[in-house]
């Protein structure tokens, strides 16, 4: 089954993007960081352990909803001009060691098409790997994930359980 009949089938309506948890009718919210993340009073210097109590968190969350043999969809995304792209040596490939299958998708950004951007030719390049959670090494995901809302990483990832 491609990517857009499953989440079709198993999440209709269902469109991702940020922020997740406001775009679909259901979702449960965690709080990853309950410590400042900042380590002095003018927002200079990121507090180191933020990040380690976000990334245990996180951690233990990917732990609970997935097995070591459970089938999993990771989803990788970019919003790019179309010159930037998930290459084969990119983050998401250095991370998942073995996949059944891979999607490449190309979605247009419909923000874009209105008003003063119809010049612009915004879109998410999306992979879609195929996988078995043992094979996917979750933690630097996760961990990157977490310094994506810091303006580190560049690529939204998503589990899904397949």
């Amino acid at each position: 089954m491609n990517f857009n009949n499953y989440l079709a089938k198993y999440f209709p309506a269902l469109e991702l993007k940020q922020p997740l948890f406001y775009n679909w009718g259901y979702g449960i919210r965690f709080e990853l960081g309950y410590l400042s993340v900042w380590k002095d009073e003018n927002r200079t210097i990121l507090n180191q352990k933020y990040f380690k109590s976000a990334l245990y968190r996180a951690k233990t969350l990917y732990e609970t909803i997935f097995d070591t043999n459970d089938n999993i969809i990771i989803v990788c995304q970019r919003y790019s001009d179309g010159r930037q792209k998930i290459k084969k040596r990119s983050f998401c490939y250095e991370n998942i060691h073995t996949f059944t299958q891979i999607e490449t998708l190309k979605i247009q950004d419909p923000y874009y098409e209105e008003g003063d951007f119809t010049t612009k030719k915004e879109h998410w390049q999306r992979k879609i790997f195929y996988t078995k959670s043992k094979y996917v090494n979750y933690e630097n995901f996760l961990y990157r994930s977490i310094y994506y809302d810091f303006g580190y990483g560049g690529i939204d990832v998503y589990f899904i359980r397949g």
